[in-house]
Formats: structure tokens, sequence, C-alpha cells
């Protein structure tokens, strides 16, 4: 990055932070007030770095950033004034819930936002005991994770609308759908929708028309007694049992 686009980057901070040359770990000098000390944690070095771009011009940079929690957790528990973790648990979720869980109990001041392939209502759950503030996916898109993150540094807990509904009426569906009256067809649509492929994705997945898919969902909803593709995703992705590839 050469010098005039570093100063655009870091219009009114100390420094810009630097990568190391693994990508791993980075560190920079003190931020001014304007900035939120932040440390991102994902396994997956080409996501870490592509964040740490989209993020370069927020007040969100990564001041660390590392391929697991053991990697950072002297920056972690060093300080004890308020600090934005920003958490891939793809892999191990339930290990990274256990983790924040310490983590808050260290320093209550840590706000942790916890990034998912796929909205699971028992996951969620499980994240917000353990005091996660957030649950995003990846796919989310840098504007909404910008203003996920504002909000979250104001000591608010941010709720995907569709849980906050199932949380409101956990029974009201759940007890009324049904797998077995599902085609196959049907269920590897169904499938689908857990991974929030719209129906454009969806027929080219499984090389069908976009009409035939429609078709599918409607069934799907009639048969689990859903009131949207949303609230099926949301209850078959606690049901489903995928088959190993």
């Amino acid at each position: 990055m050469d010098a005039e686009i570093r100063s655009d980057v870091v219009r009114g901070s100390a420094e810009i932070r630097q990568m190391d040359e693994k990508g791993d770990i980075a560190t920079g000098e003190k931020l001014d007030a304007c900035r939120t000390e932040t440390v991102l944690v994902d396994q997956n070095g080409l996501f870490r770095e592509g964040l740490k771009r989209l993020l370069a011009e927020t007040a969100y940079y990564p001041d660390v950033s590392a391929a697991s929690l053991d990697d950072v957790r002297f920056k972690l528990e060093a300080n004890d004034g308020a600090i934005l973790l920003i958490l891939d648990a793809v892999n191990d979720h339930a290990g990274s819930c256990e983790q924040v869980r310490f983590l808050k109990e260290q320093n209550p001041s840590i706000r942790v936002v916890m990034l998912v392939e796929r909205y699971d209502l028992k996951q969620m759950l499980a994240a917000f005991e353990a005091g996660a503030a957030a649950c995003l996916m990846k796919s989310t898109s840098h504007e909404a994770l910008v203003k996920v993150l504002d909000l979250v540094m104001l000591d608010e807990t941010v709720f995907i609308t569709t849980i906050l509904a199932q949380l409101h009426e956990p029974t009201a569906f759940s007890a009324q759908g049904n797998l077995r009256a599902l085609s196959a067809r049907e269920t590897a649509v169904l499938e689908c929708l857990i991974e929030g492929a719209s129906n454009k994705v969806i027929a080219r997945m499984l090389d069908i028309t976009e009409a035939t898919v429609k078709v599918h969902v409607k069934a799907i909803l009639r048969k689990l007694k859903a009131k949207n593709r949303t609230q099926a995703a949301i209850w078959a992705s606690t049901h489903i049992v995928k088959t190993p590839q």
C-alpha cells in the first residue's frame, strides 16, 4: 500500500496496521478516540484479509487478526476496556461459545460478533446465552456488517428478525412440521432454503427450472404448515440431518 493510499485509509488515526508475512497477526500503535479496538479471528486467511480490507475505512479495522483465539488471547485478556471481537464460529460453534463465555467472564466489556454460515435457531440461542452480542452469516453485506458493529458497540444486542419471530412463538410451528411428508426433491429444495439460496440458485444447483422450484417451495410450506420460506428454513435447520457427501 503506497503512502497516499495509506494516508487516505487511516485519515485521523495514528498509523496503518501492518500485516505480517503470514497474514496472521497484525498490530498497530495506539488509535485515536474515533476508532474501536477490534480483534478478528478466522481460520481462513483469505477471508481475514478480505474482511480487513472491507473494514479499512471504518472504525473497525482490526488491530489484531489471527487464525485462532489462542493466538490473540493475550490481547483480549490484557485489555479490561471495551473491545470488539469478530469471531468465526463455523467449524466449532459449541467450542466458540465456551470460549466466548470464558472471555465475557474475564472482561464483560468485550463485545462479540460471531460469524456463521447459516442461521440455526439452537446455535443462535447458544451464542447469545454465551454472551455474543450478534450472530451474522459470512455472506452478510459489508454495509449491514458495519451497521451491526455500530449497534453492538452502542451496547446493543442484535437479533435477526426471523430468529426473534421463532422465539416469540417457538411451538406454534415446530410441532406441526413433518419432514416425512416431503418428497426427496422437496427435501433437497428445503436443504437449499436452509443455506439461504434463491429460487434461481436452487434451480441451477438441482438442474431444474425456477418454475419447478416455486412449485416445490409452495408444497414445502403447505406440508410443513410454515408461513414463509424463512420460517421453514429455520425450523428445518434443526431437524434435517444431512447425509455426508
